[in-house]
């Protein structure tokens, strides 16, 4: 049976991209445009979990490079938030394996 996961308003779920403790990424086609994006979903509950989403979210406004996807917006769905951003073509574990199979060095750790 095809899963069923509920997005915000104006968009469609495509498929789990991948899940862990802090929430799960998904694949949503935004319905008026048909572009897709991936909406990282996650639980707000306590003053911690709003200061960690407010700063992911503030750290992606910042940025602007072809190398880092794009922050398009930030939903609600009651106490889950959905950080809507612009879809990579690739994961990081596949740019990652790329540079090294290239002999380039890359950082063990991405910190913010």
């Amino acid at each position: 049976m095809a899963e069923v996961i509920e997005v915000p308003k104006g968009y469609s779920f495509v498929r789990t991209i991948s899940s862990g403790g802090f929430g799960s990424v998904v694949e949503l086609i935004e319905k008026s445009t048909q572009k897709h994006y991936a909406g990282k979903m996650m639980q707000c509950v306590t003053a911690k979990d709003k200061e960690r989403i407010d700063r992911e979210v503030n750290r992606l406004r910042q940025f602007a490079h072809p190398g880092i996807v794009g922050l398009k917006e930030l939903a609600s769905m009651g106490n889950i938030k959905v950080i809507v951003m612009e879809l990579g073509e690739e994961s990081l574990a596949d740019i990652v394996r790329d540079h090294r199979s290239r002999g380039v060095l890359v950082a063990r750790e991405v910190c913010f």
